[in-house]
């Protein structure tokens, strides 16, 4: 991981367990530790989901940059795949509040893509590498 993955992932991330965290607090408050649970359940989703993809794309960038949309959209159908396959395994369970979950979800989801958005608008990252001549 280089440098600039680096403050990209902290830079989503940071916000993205402050949003989760008042999330699952109004959870709490809404739907008592069920909804909690599912709040939980919703930040681990996407505190796993996305920066699995940030890194597979930036390890198939530092490997092969012409392959980099190609592992994006790898990596998202990996991902959407498995989450089908979790959301049709935890269906009907007890364990946590369906909303709560979904809710959160969305809430971190959407956090992550701007905090990850403004972090790689804000990185001076270059285009060019100018040791690469040498």
């Amino acid at each position: 991981m280089q440098g600039h993955d680096a403050r990209i992932l902290r830079g989503a991330a940071i916000p993205t367990v402050i949003a989760g965290a008042l999330a699952a607090a109004a959870a709490f408050f809404m739907a008592g530790t069920h909804g909690l649970y599912g709040a939980l359940a919703g930040i681990v989703l996407v505190m796993v989901f996305f920066p699995l993809g940030l890194l597979a794309v930036s390890y198939v960038a530092r490997i092969n940059p012409q392959l980099m949309m190609a592992g994006a959209l790898g990596s998202y159908l990996l991902k959407v795949l498995v989450l089908g396959v979790l959301l049709v395994a935890l269906r009907g369970t007890p364990l946590f509040d369906h909303t709560a979950f979904a809710l959160t979800a969305a809430l971190c989801a959407v956090v992550w893509i701007g905090g990850q958005t403004w972090a790689t608008a804000t990185t001076k990252i270059l285009y060019v590498d100018p040791d690469a001549g040498r």
